[in-house]
């Protein structure tokens, strides 16, 4: 038994430190969402995002295309990103229960 409370140890250590680096990269990438408005045949974009309770739209104005592209792509970064830390929060959830006896190995 002392195996196995020894691997679940060192999986825990694994995912918290998967968990740090997660939200480590999360912190770096951009915050909101990128929102395009049309106004006649020009496009303008904003960045919307929540503070609180209320949301804030940011104006960037006009932007060239490579820039939407690069907000598009941190968009789903982040996506992945809080995907991955979802699961990985359970999974912590899961192993300290089971090192304290309380989950079924």
């Amino acid at each position: 038994m002392g195996i196995i409370k020894n691997v679940l140890r060192e999986e825990l250590e694994n995912s918290r430190g998967m968990i740090a680096q997660y939200n480590a990269a999360l912190k770096k990438l951009p915050k909101g969402a990128l929102i395009e408005k049309i106004r006649g045949k020009k496009k303008y974009y904003y960045i919307q995002f929540r503070e609180g309770k209320s949301i804030k739209w940011v104006y960037k104005g006009r932007m060239p295309l490579k820039r939407v592209q690069e907000y598009k792509k941190a968009m789903e970064l982040r996506k992945k990103y809080r995907n991955l830390l979802s699961g990985l929060k359970k999974q912590e959830k899961y192993l300290t229960g089971a090192l304290r006896g309380k989950q079924d190995l």
